[in-house]
Parts: C-alpha cells; sequence; structure tokens
C-alpha cells in the first residue's frame, strides 16, 4: 500500500513537471516568435529607410547636377543597397532595393529636346543672307560638333545660309573646349553649310523639325500650360506694367491683349525691380534708343541678361543693338479664331517698321519669294539686332521677317541666370507622398 502511494506521487510529480516543461517551452516559443518578429521589424524599418535614402541620395545628386546623374553607385555603396537604379523617361524613376524591400520614386529633370541658334514654328523670312555662329550641340568627338543654327518648323527662306564653325565665333558658352590650334572646335560635315543658296542642299545645321516644342524647351513644360508659368509672379515681370498689381488666377484675368505703346519704357521699369524674366502681354514695338534704355538697366540691376516673352501681339525691332538677352514671340491656343485659325495681328500702324514692313511685302509678294498678308506678320526686324541668348518664334501660322542680312552671334551664357528658374530638378507630383 505504502509502495503504490509513492508510485502515485512520483507520477503525479513527473507529470506536474512535464507539464511545467510544456507551459515553459510553449512561453519559450511564444517569446521567440516575439524576439523574431520584433527583429524581423526592424530589420525592415532599416531596409526602408536605407532604400528611402538610396532615392533621396540620388536625388540630391540630380539637384546638383540639375540633370539625370549617369553614376549611383556612390549612393549605392554608401548604403549598402542591394540594388539602385534610374530608369530614363519622361518622368525618370529611381529603384531603390534593400533586403526584401523595393521602393521606387520618379523626378522630372531639365527637358531640351531642341537646339539650335534660332528655333522657329513660325515661318521665317529672311530678306538676305543668314550668317550665324551656331548651337554647337552635342560633341561628336575628335574637336567635332553637332552643330545647329536654324531649326524651322515649316517654311524658311534667306538669299543665302552660312554657319561659322565655333573656333570662328565666340564660345557658345563659358564652359566650351578652346579652339587653341591644332584642336579648333569645328562643326561636323554633317552640320556644316556655307556659302548654299538653296534650303534643300543645307546639312543637318538647317533642320526642319515639326516635333519640336520651344515652349518646353525654355520653360519645362508643355506649351498648352504657358498660364502656369507665366502666371507666377515670383519670377515674372510684366507688361503692362499694372499686371505686376493684378491678381492672376485663370487666363480670363488677363483680358484682350492689346498694343502696348509704352512697352520698351515698361520693360526697363521691370528689371529696375530686379526682374529677369518679362512677360509682354500683347504688341510692342523697340527701336535702338528702347534697347539702349533695356541694356543700360541690365547692366546695372542684373547679374546676367533676361528672356523677354512677347505674348499673342506684335513684336516690332528696329536697330542695330546687341542685346544680353533671348527674344520669345509667343502665340497660344487662345489667339485663335472661330475656324481654330491664329487671330490678325493689329498695330504695326504704331510701329517705326510699318513703312518699310509694306516694303518688304510688296517686294516678296511680287518677285514670287512668299506671299504674305500683313495681318499675319507677328514679328518684323529692320536692322542688324543681335539678341544673343537667341531667338525662339513660336507663333504656329505666322510669319517672322528679318529685312535685311542677319549676321548673328549666339551665346547662350546671357540666359544661364533666367533659364536656371525653369530648368530645375524635382520630385514628379503623385509618384509617391507629395509633403
Amino acid at each position: 500500500m505504502q509502495k503504490n502511494r509513492g508510485l502515485a506521487t512520483l507520477l503525479i510529480t513527473s507529470l506536474l513537471l512535464v507539464a511545467s516543461l510544456l507551459v515553459v517551452l510553449g512561453s519559450y516559443k511564444g517569446l521567440f516568435y516575439q524576439v523574431k518578429r520584433a527583429q524581423n521589424e526592424v530589420q525592415a524599418r532599416k531596409d526602408h529607410w536605407a532604400a528611402e535614402g538610396g532615392l533621396e541620395c540620388v536625388y540630391t545628386k540630380a539637384k546638383q547636377l540639375n540633370a539625370v546623374p549617369a553614376s549611383v553607385s556612390d549612393c549605392k555603396n554608401l548604403l549598402n543597397l542591394d540594388s539602385l537604379s534610374i530608369v530614363g523617361g519622361t518622368p525618370n524613376v529611381i529603384h531603390s532595393k534593400s533586403g526584401y524591400l523595393t521602393l521606387k520614386k520618379a523626378f522630372v529633370s531639365p527637358i531640351v529636346s531642341s537646339t539650335g541658334a534660332i528655333r522657329s514654328k513660325s515661318d521665317l523670312v529672311i530678306n538676305g543672307a543668314y550668317t550665324s555662329s551656331p548651337d554647337p550641340g552635342k560633341s561628336l568627338g575628335s574637336n567635332l560638333w553637332e552643330c545647329t543654327s536654324v531649326r524651322y518648323f515649316n517654311h524658311f527662306y534667306a538669299l543665302s545660309y552660312n554657319t561659322y564653325h565655333p573656333h570662328q565665333a565666340v564660345k557658345p558658352y563659358a564652359t566650351f573646349p578652346d579652339s587653341d590650334p591644332p584642336n579648333q572646335q569645328k562643326c561636323a560635315t554633317s552640320n556644316y553649310s556655307f556659302g548654299v543658296t538653296d534650303l534643300a542642299d543645307t546639312a543637318e545645321d538647317y533642320k526642319k523639325d515639326t516635333y519640336m516644342d520651344p515652349f518646353r524647351d525654355v520653360f519645362n513644360v508643355p506649351r498648352d500650360e504657358w498660364f502656369s508659368v507665366m502666371s507666377d509672379k515670383t519670377i515674372f515681370g510684366y507688361v503692362p506694367y499694372t499686371l505686376n498689381d493684378e491678381t492672376l488666377t485663370k487666363v480670363e484675368d488677363l483680358g484682350s491683349p492689346t498694343f502696348n505703346t509704352q512697352c520698351a519704357e515698361e520693360i526697363k521699369k521691370n528689371i529696375e525691380q530686379g526682374k529677369d524674366v518679362i512677360w509682354v502681354y500683347g504688341g510692342c514695338d523697340i527701336n535702338d534708343d528702347g534697347f539702349d534704355k533695356i541694356s543700360t538697366a541690365i547692366n546695372t540691376h542684373l547679374s546676367s541678361g533676361i528672356i523677354l516673352v512677347v505674348h499673342n501681339g506684335i513684336l516690332s525691332v528696329r536697330g542695330s543693338h546687341s542685346f544680353n538677352g533671348m527674344l520669345y514671340h509667343f502665340v497660344s491656343k487662345e489667339f485663335k479664331d472661330i475656324d481654330d485659325k491664329p487671330l490678325d495681328f493689329s498695330g504695326w500702324e504704331q510701329t517705326g517698321n510699318d513703312v518699310d514692313l509694306d516694303g518688304v511685302i510688296n517686294t516678296l509678294s511680287s518677285t514670287g519669294v512668299v506671299a504674305m498678308p500683313k495681318a499675319k506678320i507677328g514679328y518684323f526686324q529692320f536692322g542688324a539686332f543681335n539678341p544673343s541668348g537667341g531667338y525662339v518664334m513660336d507663333a504656329p501660322g505666322t510669319y517672322a521677317v528679318f529685312n535685311a542680312a542677319l549676321s548673328f552671334s549666339y551665346n547662350r551664357d546671357v540666359i544661364e541666370g533666367p533659364s536656371k528658374k525653369f530648368k530645375v530638378v524635382k520630385w514628379y507630383r503623385g509618384s509617391w507622398h507629395d509633403l
């Protein structure tokens, strides 16, 4: 009896020990799971912040370069990432992987789809020879360049077509290579024309481009979004000058464009306020005296040149002044009739070019060169005026007429300052969380 009682006690004790052991093992397993889960969450957060760091590192490089980086290996190695890459496009997409986690985010970079000392969607008519230092474009190696003098959309006429080699003119920009012999910088044969009298015989320095979007090239957005650009008062000064004090929330706030009788004076006034991008709404006439005042204001108040936009009105230029800036003539889709054709221009009778314009129209029409209705001429230049930052004639269906031989010297450095306001790298809205 005593022996059975001891066996029962031992059995019960053993069962209690086994039960306790099972409870302990169960608790340990739960604790192990919790520890493992906590470790995984810590690692997941580490992977997340490492991958996000990769995104930010690449974006910072792009901001510093103001372009898509050629290599991101330094960012990858710095953060010990499994992979880090950029898929180029519009927009560009950064992929950053750490462990099992991949993050991606998109950014837009400065867009330049076309080059050219003159870019024109207007029909170009030069009543004389055209000679230009080119936009050198891309380097092709061996001191050769993919030069472009004129990029035109539809019609282009001149008496002759001539392009200088880069070594024959001032540098197109400060960092352009020197041309000390024997390393003279030249246009490639495929991109060089001189003494050519028929446009069809020119090389690729004169390019017909029906896909160009000069507005995007200059302002980094499509031309249909022009109002979102010009309404930024932190960047632009305006003519009429009264627009500087008005609230611009929609296109209708601008009213109908009219001829600005004090255009040059009001451009100067904006420059004196530190504005290097000026939007003229309506017609504008500038002569030598006006450019003297504008140039004095630029030299006194700015560190570089200006971008001057004349929108939905005529632009009349008279004189032989060298102008530190880009001249941009722009006609937007709102300047159309019910048949979707550009409205007729008015205001030429208020310019100093009116009589000469009539003479050019009669001469070129009577000789069969080109028939130009006066109401469709948006730009007219008399004299050897030279905007060293380039011409952009963005007025499809209209004519840009130069009543003189044009010898044009191009230097993009003069618009580097104002261009940086638009040519910036930025996150693509909606590609991740927007701040």
